[in-house]
């Protein structure tokens, strides 16, 4: 009987490893396909790293991971730049990342685009990027990643791109990996300047207003100019760019889909060339 139940529980504890073992391998193989958000070593996300997934010592901070084509006099508000990340390891063959542009107060800034296969957006705002399955091949122990970002409208500041690295031994574990941690902080151009207008300036009008599922911005581009609209919550907080594009003289109508936004007061701050209005509407 003895022997039966030592039998027993042997079996037992070997089910449990077994299954832990599956368990931790498959997390390491659905994070191939990109991590969850919030991985950035950003504010936003409490300054976790692949390294709250992958044992081992401390991320290890790498400064020039991150570089951009924005130039030194800082970006001009509304217009798109190429970013690029890039990690390397000898003798690696697989790689990934997470990125996220934000203030030091977790804001998310500009609007990230994927321009290849190799990433996904991520986050309920999208206001992260990282490797799909198909972006974490890499070649000759390196793997460099590009995807445009558009910068904010004007006022928005200092954008601080903050990104994790996951420089792996690919041995479908969370074992054994290297995590390398970078920033790279732009200036906004404040030779762009930005003028404060009324909202009969540009010809904006919101309907209808209180909304629950559709709300109509209209607005007037008197000579072609860029514009950006963005939503901006009560506290002052940019959760969407709604539009970044380069506008010919006209007048426009934009439908904004608010129905899966929470009910409240929010903003809509239009920018069209280099003057700016906020627009106050009601959610039901």
């Amino acid at each position: 009987m003895k022997n039966k139940i030592a039998i027993s529980f042997l079996l037992l504890s070997t089910l449990i490893i077994i299954t832990q073992l599956i368990s931790e391998s498959n997390q390491a193989l659905s994070f191939t396909s990109g991590p969850p958000a919030g991985r950035a070593g950003d504010p936003a996300g409490g300054n976790i790293t692949c390294r709250n997934c992958h044992a081992g010592p401390e991320a290890v901070n790498v400064p020039n991971l991150i570089t951009s084509n924005i130039p030194a006099s800082g970006y001009i508000p509304g217009t798109t730049y190429t970013i690029t990340a890039t990690a390397s390891g000898e003798n690696r063959v697989k790689f990934g990342f997470q990125i996220s542009p934000q203030n030091e107060n977790g804001d998310f800034l500009g609007m990230l685009s994927n321009t290849s296969m190799d990433t996904q957006l991520n986050g309920e705002t999208f206001g992260y990027i990282n490797h799909t399955l198909a972006g974490t091949a890499g070649m000759n122990g390196s793997k460099t990643w590009t995807f445009n970002w558009t910068a904010p409208p004007g006022g928005a500041g200092p954008v601080t791109f903050y990104g994790a690295f996951n420089v792996t031994n690919n041995n479908n574990a969370n074992t054994g990996d290297d995590i390398f941690v970078s920033r790279l902080t732009v200036n906004e151009n404040i030779s762009t300047s930005v003028n404060s207008v009324t909202a009969e300036a540009l010809g904006v009008n919101l309907f209808p207003n209180p909304a629950t599922e559709v709300i109509n911005l209209e607005y007037t581009v008197q000579n072609a100019a860029s514009v950006n609209i963005q939503l901006i919550t009560l506290h002052g907080k940019s959760t969407q760019l709604f539009l970044s594009e380069n506008h010919k003289t006209g007048k426009f109508t934009l439908p904004i889909m608010v129905d899966g936004l929470k009910t409240g007061i929010y903003f809509v701050k239009i920018t069209v060339g280099n003057n700016t209005t906020t627009e106050r509407f009601v959610i039901l």
